[in-house]
């Protein structure tokens, strides 16, 4: 590997984290992240490519999803302007659905440029690398205050997470850094069931295995949310590698399982001893687990999070309520974090059908595009739908890059049924 290829990569690194944890830059307009600038990069390189390439480079899917996030954004304005209010938090949802596409594309591209091939592989590894970062990083602004004051300086933070004494990362906190954790561990189980390079090399899989461990754990702490993916994941891993046909076991199962429990085993020594010896990372430990603790400690699954979550559900009071809601969102209106609560309230059940609507037809457009792509697909849906439970946000931005890059079957993918036409190929 070249130096400029190198530092090629990491620039590409860098740029996966400015999509995937968006964040401001000191001096500019609070308003302005780097997710937004990476879309009107992707809007040039868009242009661009179809002005060179005559012809309009996205697929049919895409174009689908976009015309149900239309429909979902005008229902909200409708529910808007029937309850006489002025929030329009997700009547503009399909403003969010172009600014996430676009700098999705910005970074497909640049990917293109260095790799030529983008493949769902490839881009799991940049996530996953990113994601591991991001947790260092946590760990050492929580730790070395010049790395603290350095980073205060030049990117505009969360003060929720820089006052609330929680970990967090350059755009890395809170719920939304946790629920994008919990989605690169589901892809990283993802990657690690399906690839061959993978299954067929035990320093890889090691290698792989260590890092969902380590943004399993550093990430609960920055978020607990964290854990959705890292359960999701590993029931996702053991339900390929724990089948077995007449109750034997493949030369590659042995090989994983032989794996997973050595670094099971080294992992929780050093665990125990660094909880034994390091306030700090008992600290760690016991905020990310807390509901374990409490169980083995007070007899009792909780936290304090599920908690105060108990005492957050609330639903409308009548049923115009029901159907279209009462058009408000932002500033907390009804003190509830509960996604369901909040669309509900927003705008009624058939904002949240047509919201899941959405969801359900990007799993559905992505399932026979990769191997193990139904799987993948089905776990993705139950993340958007497990996290509503505790707060009222999406990952579209996976399902914007999963739409762009290549899929594992070209020929198929490149069929002339099943696009408008493409620039990726």
């Amino acid at each position: 590997m070249t130096i400029v290829r190198f530092f090629s990569m990491i620039i590409i690194g860098i740029l996966t984290s400015f999509f995937i944890f968006p964040v401001g830059f000191v001096g500019l307009p609070e308003s302005l992240n780097t997710k937004q600038i990476m879309a009107v990069l992707g809007i040039v390189f868009f242009v661009f490519n179809s002005v060179a390439d005559r012809s309009f480079g996205l697929k049919r899917s895409t174009l689908l999803s976009a015309a149900l996030a239309i429909i979902f954004s005008l229902w909200c304005f409708f529910c808007v302007t029937i309850n006489h209010t002025n929030d329009y938090a997700y009547a503009t949802y399909i403003r969010s659905f172009i600014i996430w596409l676009s700098s999705a594309y910005c970074l497909v591209c640049v990917m293109k440029a260095e790799h030529g091939r983008v493949s769902i592989s490839l881009l799991i590894r940049y996530l996953l690398f990113v994601s591991v970062v991001q947790c260092l990083l946590a760990v050492l602004i929580d730790n070395i205050s010049a790395i603290r004051l350095l980073v205060w300086n030049v990117f505009t933070l969360s003060q929720r997470a820089v006052e609330g004494g929680r970990l967090y990362g350059i755009g890395a906190s809170l719920d939304s850094g946790g629920i994008r954790f919990a989605t690169t561990l589901l892809l990283t189980s993802h990657f690690i069931v399906n690839d061959t390079s993978v299954k067929d090399s035990k320093v890889k899989l090691a290698s792989y295995l260590l890092c969902f461990l380590f943004v399993s754990v550093i990430g609960s702490t920055i978020s607990r949310t964290t854990l959705i993916g890292m359960a999701l994941g590993l029931v996702y891993i053991a339900g390929n590698y724990g089948y077995t046909k007449y109750m034997l076991l493949t030369k590659t199962q042995i090989r994983f399982w032989g794996i997973l429990l050595l670094i099971l085993a080294i992992v929780s020594v050093y665990s125990i001893h660094f909880y034994s010896s390091s306030a700090v990372f008992r600290e760690y430990v016991r905020f990310a687990f807390e509901s374990f603790f409490n169980y083995f400690e007070k007899g009792t699954f909780s936290s304090n999070s599920t908690d105060i979550l108990m005492n957050m559900w609330i639903w409308p009071s009548d049923s115009d309520g029901w159907i279209y809601g009462y058009g408000n969102f932002d500033n907390w209106y009804y003190h509830t974090d509960i996604g369901y609560c909040r669309f509900t309230m927003y705008c009624g059940l058939v904002g949240v059908f047509l919201f899941s609507i959405f969801f359900i037809y990007n799993a559905y457009a992505i399932k026979d595009k990769y191997i193990g792509g139904k799987v993948l697909s089905l776990m993705l849906l139950v993340v958007v739908f497990v996290i509503w439970i505790k707060v009222s946000t999406d990952i579209f931005q996976f399902f914007a890059l999963l739409f762009l890059i290549n899929g594992d079957f070209e020929q198929e993918d490149d069929s002339e049924e099943d696009h408008v036409t493409m620039i990726f190929e």
